[in-house]
């Protein structure tokens, strides 16, 4: 065999080797990696065209004395639907806070740059509005905007006039618009990292807080702090000051990533809510926890005085997770459940409150996003939160991670949904 034919029947060999080696590897890891960079080249174009919008907006403000962003309390929204409040594709829309409501325009005028299309703003030499790539109400992958207004506004030192509130909120010319991400590398990249709200979505305009107004979220403390005895609030200055004894560290770790989280002695480990800005009698709260074997008793994961009790006790080989509330200093709720592994990360919680779509308000345990063991209220008392603790008077064993506190009705799917946005959120960091 001249070495002319070796040297070809080598070659054929690696290049057959390199197709086997390749084939491998992609079905091994090739279609989540095509998954991803689908995922990608959709999430760069909602994130151009929000960039773009917000240049857009910005320039129409400066260039106009008298300038219109639409209404106030209203989420403005890039699907078309037949009524302008967007009640034929409710279904599939979270819940608002009260007195807010959607706005679209119908499926003729949904493009539209001229103040009639889903963006409420003039936008002159636009062609048409740009659109989530996808526009779909089921994933909520469509593009959201929202505007400020004295109505929800307070003291900032910027307003003219100031107003004398302690919440600052938002002023006329203040204005947020976001949308859904779905690449974990944009979401870790521009998400997290836009000082934003909400971590899964992509914000940009010049008042991201005011996103915080439109989910109903009041409180919400995601402990990226990196060490510290002070967890701070991601929406406004009220911050949990933990005992001098305790250390907050961000790296005790979820599975072999970093995740912030904390090992508890008791003590005053308090946080003083009388600055959130309640204004419904829904309540929902949810932190995460990750708890040891360790323990032997019982513990509180959150104490507030006269209206929740939620704590854990030893029950091996499994955890049982009681709440118990109260009206008056009267126990109207006591319930349990007791399906939950130690060493796990898991989201519990309470919600008090109505459920969407329903005339009884309930009370029940929120556990990975389901609701347990659901009691209805029947009567018109509310329960009042003036303080919240985090283990305040026994040992907590274990390590806890993003507490929420929501103030509007739920329904089903937002509460899973939430989860859901937390869960994603663990696994990216």
């Amino acid at each position: 065999m001249n070495n002319m034919k070796k040297d070809q029947i080598l070659k054929g060999l690696i290049i057959v080797g390199l197709i086997a080696i390749a084939i491998s590897l992609y079905i091994k890891f090739g279609q989540p990696y095509v998954n991803e960079l689908a995922k990608q080249s959709l999430d760069q174009k909602r994130i151009t065209d929000l960039d773009n919008l917000d240049k857009d907006i910005s320039d129409y403000i400066a260039n106009n004395k008298k300038f219109d962003l639409g209404q106030p309390n209203t989420i403005y929204i890039s699907l078309p639907a037949s009524k302008s409040n967007c009640e034929d594709i409710s279904a599939d829309l979270p819940s608002l806070p009260d007195n807010w409501t959607y706005h679209c325009a119908n499926q003729n005028n949904f493009k539209k740059a001229d103040g009639g299309g889903w963006l409420p703003v003039k936008l002159s030499g636009k062609p048409e509005l740009p659109v989530d790539p996808k526009n779909s109400a089921a994933d909520l992958n469509y593009y959201s905007f929202v505007s400020g207004s004295y109505e929800i506004a307070s003291t900032s030192p910027t307003s003219t006039p100031a107003i004398k509130d302690k919440h600052w909120r938002s002023r006329p010319g203040d204005y947020t618009l976001t949308v859904v991400l779905d690449s974990g590398k944009l979401i870790k990249k521009k998400s997290m990292n836009d000082n934003g709200i909400n971590d899964i979505r992509y914000e940009t305009g010049n008042n991201l807080k005011m996103w915080a107004d439109a989910e109903g979220l009041i409180g919400y403390w995601p402990m990226n702090e990196k060490i510290g005895l002070i967890i701070n609030d991601k929406i406004s200055n009220n911050k949990f000051n933990l005992y001098t004894q305790n250390v907050w560290s961000k790296n005790c770790g979820f599975i072999n990533k970093s995740l912030g989280c904390i090992n508890l002695l008791p003590k005053d480990n308090n946080l003083s809510i009388d600055k959130l800005n309640f204004k419904s009698k829904s309540i929902l709260i949810t932190i995460w926890v990750n708890l040891s074997l360790e323990h032997k008793d019982g513990y509180e994961l959150l104490f507030m005085p006269n209206a929740f009790i939620l704590y854990a006790y030893n029950t091996h080989p499994n955890l049982d997770i009681w709440s118990s509330a109260y009206i008056k200093s009267k126990q109207i709720f006591n319930s349990a459940f007791s399906s939950l592994n130690y060493n796990e990360w898991h989201q519990i919680g309470l919600y008090y409150g109505y459920i969407k779509n329903q005339d009884t308000p309930i009370i029940a345990n929120v556990i990975d996003g389901q609701i347990m063991n659901p009691l209805k209220i029947f009567n018109n008392d509310e329960i009042k939160i003036s303080q919240l603790f985090i283990n305040k008077r026994q040992l907590y064993n274990g390590k806890i991670w993003n507490i929420k506190i929501f103030n509007k009705k739920q329904s089903i799917k937002d509460i899973n949904e939430n989860y859901n946005e937390d869960l994603k959120l663990m696994r990216l960091k």
